[in-house]
């Protein structure tokens, strides 16, 4: 009897719950000393470097990278609890650097809008971060609508300005009915 209890197979049409095959965050236990040594020291010259005795805040090499590894520990931590509060340290940083006349660090300051967009549940994006979200929005529309700030990020048709439209696009869809413009 209890090899046919064993070999008998049972065959449903029920589908498995989606949470069923959820794996844990394995990031979320480490993402905390990652994360904070990167943004605890943004602005206060701790990547100092020194060339014919001129201090520099940053060098654009390390700083491009910086940004990039900043954007990179966000996605990872995507459904880790303390991830609003990452985005929270970030957005401030982000507020910041957006009118920097370079080009490339404004591409980059546009990856990582996009990673807040994509890692928040848009029921935050609506609340906490609304406000940051509005900035945004309108910098992102002045990217695109000024004829002299396209031009710098490449042109109309450029990867970056088409880039910018489409986050500009996730962020109005995210706030949805709560547009204000």
């Amino acid at each position: 009897r209890r090899r046919l209890i064993n070999k008998t197979r049972y065959i449903h049409t029920i589908q498995t719950h989606p949470f069923a095959k959820a794996k844990r965050n394995e990031f979320a236990a480490v993402a905390d000393s990652f994360f904070y040594p990167l943004v605890g020291g943004f602005g206060f010259r701790q990547l100092t470097l020194s060339q014919h005795n001129i201090k520099q805040d940053f060098d654009k090499i390390l700083f491009y990278k910086y940004l990039q590894v900043v954007g990179n520990i966000i996605l990872a931590s995507k459904n880790c609890p303390k991830c609003p509060q990452y985005c929270a340290e970030v957005v401030p940083m982000l507020l910041y650097m957006r009118y920097t006349p370079d080009p490339k660090i404004q591409s980059y300051v546009i990856a990582l809008v996009a990673t807040v967009v994509l890692v928040l549940p848009s029921l935050l994006l609506r609340t906490e971060f609304f406000e940051a979200m509005v900035e945004f929005r309108s910098w992102l529309t002045d990217l695109l609508t000024n004829v002299d700030l396209t031009m710098r990020l490449g042109g109309p048709k450029s990867e970056t300005a088409i880039f910018a439209g489409q986050i500009l696009q996730l962020i109005e869809k995210n706030l949805g009915e709560y547009n204000l413009v």
